[in-house]
């Protein structure tokens, strides 16, 4: 049987997990011997509690990628509950584009995956090069960003368990909280509000990310941010998109055209699962994603409670350090300094943030090449 409520209930149940910083999925389903309703469920649960350590915790995400910027700018301003709605409505939004969009894409990606695989690595050069130019200093925008991409390039080709979290949490992470002093984050706190159109283009990127292993949600979000990257909360929303919607279409296109381009979507090649077969298991998994959701934000103003007095930014320096060091070891820790020393000396040339972006898109356009 492809799916019966003991494993619907016990994926639900690891995905709360999600809550525990550098508690990755991957790491969950390595450990367990995982049946396609569990991995399933437990993805999509883990992602969505995922939200509470990137948003209160200033720990960035690997499923979430980059989206943990912007949510640490709003959280450091005293909008933590808003940057937990706005990232919270930018998943639902994304997972409903997702089954909108979904029959389209199971007929485009057979068609697309032959004609455009080819020209992907041109296309995404002269889009880098056109946010340089745009930007109007592309000197320095050249030099941080493809800096910044010989330092993922390095860090990639490390022996590391995780090595997304002790690069980001230096390019972003570290930096940002040395730079906002103390944190407070439930203060007054503006209504959230965002447009249904920056969900939409999260869910269609989404649906492109499946096409090649180098188009993550995190290169595509870094391209959405080069281009578009005006106001935070769109960006929070568009990303939180990107990433739900592609979990969605991972498991879609595993039947579809039979590859995996996430370790819970392998499960489902592991066991041979048809498309008819997807069907029933991707309801469960939405039906988990609405009542995670529903808890998390319930809880969201509870936990926000905690938060309302000033927090040094040494706690959260010690925490980052310690996660990194359990994950990742003394190479984690290296990998946190010499990122952040690099960000930092970034930042003196006055050239926006987005740049650092390199390190991650860097490497997936050269993969993009076949190199």
């Amino acid at each position: 049987m492809i799916l019966s409520i003991a494993d619907f209930v016990t994926g639900w149940l690891l995905g709360l997990t999600g809550t525990v910083p550098f508690l990755h999925t991957n790491l969950i389903i390595a450990l367990i011997n995982a049946t396609p309703a569990i991995a399933l469920t437990l993805a999509i649960t883990h992602l969505v509690f995922e939200l509470f350590p990137m948003v209160f915790f200033g720990v960035p995400s690997a499923s979430h990628g980059i989206a943990y910027l912007p949510a640490q700018q709003l959280s450091q301003k005293g909008e933590g509950q808003k940057a937990f709605f706005l990232a919270a409505a930018g998943l639902a939004a994304g997972v409903l584009f997702a089954i909108i969009l979904s029959p389209l894409f199971v007929l485009a990606w057979p068609l697309l995956f032959a004609y455009v695989k080819p020209y992907t690595g041109i296309l995404l050069v002269l889009l880098v090069i056109y946010a340089w130019v745009a930007d109007g200093k592309p000197g320095n925008a050249a030099l941080v960003f493809l800096g910044s991409g010989l330092l993922g390039i390095t860090v990639f080709s490390l022996p590391l368990n995780e090595p997304l979290f002790p690069l980001l949490s230096g390019l972003f992470g570290a930096p940002g909280i040395l730079l906002a002093g103390t944190w407070a984050f439930s203060k007054n706190e503006k209504r959230a509000s965002w447009k249904t159109e920056h969900a939409l283009a999260g869910a269609v990127l989404g649906g492109l990310s499946v096409l090649l292993p180098g188009l993550s949600p995190a290169f595509l979000a870094s391209f959405a941010f080069l281009l578009y990257s005006r106001s935070t909360e769109t960006f929070l929303v568009l990303s939180s998109a990107i990433t739900s919607s592609k979990l969605f279409y991972d498991f879609l296109a595993a039947t579809v055209i039979h590859k995996a381009r996430s370790a819970p979507a392998a499960v489902l090649l592991d066991y041979n699962v048809t498309t008819g077969q997807l069907v029933p298991l991707l309801a469960a998994g939405v039906f988990a994603f609405a009542v995670s959701l529903g808890l998390a934000l319930k809880a969201r103003s509870v936990i926000a409670r905690f938060f309302q007095k000033p927090i040094p930014p040494v706690l959260f320096l010690a925490f980052l350090s310690a996660g990194i060091l359990f994950t990742s070891g003394l190479a984690g820790l290296f990998v946190l300094a010499w990122s952040s020393a690099w960000s930092m000396a970034c930042l003196q040339l006055n050239t926006p943030r987005k740049y650092l972006l390199g390190a991650l898109m860097l490497p997936a356009i050269i993969h993009s090449f076949g190199a």
